[in-house]
């Protein structure tokens, strides 16, 4: 198999090369160039047609390089990264697949670049960016569904449980495993919609059935899919207040 062809388009000098570093230390990948802005990323593509292409979120011009990619490209691969203290990671996690976060770390950049050469489909990060600049709160994620990356309505969402640092997304009828943690689903979530349990799990307003409050320290929760889930004493609290 020969090394996929990479382009770097990184605004931000040190990235850059810590970008390059990770590319010359892959067996999978070969260097075609670095360049900082949309409009040089562009051309470079034009010239080199790279099968992986590295790209800033925060990098002049990427929605005019995304929408080229998407018309003229499609089959290049794209892997967008952005610093984890950006204000838009957690929005990105659920919209993009596989972001790769920065400061960059070999095994991470492994991982990311795989599921981005397997998937090869620029438009996934382009919907991820309109999403982003459409809304605060998400109306969709992207979930791994047997093998393909499927849209998931957040308000078809009925739980969200944390499992060793990501969360488990329970709804439409399956369960999904989101690299995002529980905190980050608190800060970009509906509050209005979404209501913490306790400390691991937030679950839908919307998709809760039947509330069984007999219990005078504790309230168990009965979910449309026919699931129990029980509120902790402070939850419990919160939810006996508003129903008085």
């Amino acid at each position: 198999m020969h090394p996929a062809s990479t382009l770097i388009a990184q605004h931000e000098p040190r990235a850059a090369a810590a970008l390059q570093a990770c590319v010359a230390g892959s067996p999978r990948l070969r260097l075609a160039g670095s360049c900082s802005d949309g409009a040089s990323a562009l051309r470079r593509i034009e010239e080199e047609e790279p099968e992986l292409v590295c790209l800033d979120v925060r990098l002049p011009g990427l929605p005019v390089l995304l929408q080229a990619l998407c018309a003229d490209h499609p089959g290049i691969a794209v892997l967008l990264t952005a610093s984890e203290q950006d204000p838009a990671w957690a929005m990105l996690e659920l919209h993009a697949v596989d972001p790769l976060p920065l400061p960059v770390t070999r095994p991470r950049f492994q991982d990311c670049m795989e599921e981005a050469l397997r998937l090869r489909d620029p438009s996934l990060c382009a919907r991820a960016l309109q999403q982003l600049a459409r809304a605060r709160a998400p109306h969709e994620i992207l979930v791994h569904d047997r093998g393909a990356v499927v849209p998931l309505a957040v308000g078809d969402i009925e739980s969200l449980q944390s499992e060793q640092g990501s969360t488990l997304v329970a709804g439409a009828g399956g369960r999904y495993l989101v690299k995002l943690s529980l905190a980050g689903f608190e800060r970009v979530l509906d509050r209005q919609r979404f209501f913490k349990l306790h400390r691991r799990c937030i679950v839908n307003r919307e998709h809760i059935l039947h509330l069984d409050g007999r219990d005078p320290r504790r309230i168990a929760v009965r979910m449309r899919s026919g699931a129990w889930l029980v509120a902790d004493p402070e939850a419990a609290a919160r939810m006996r207040a508003r129903t008085h």
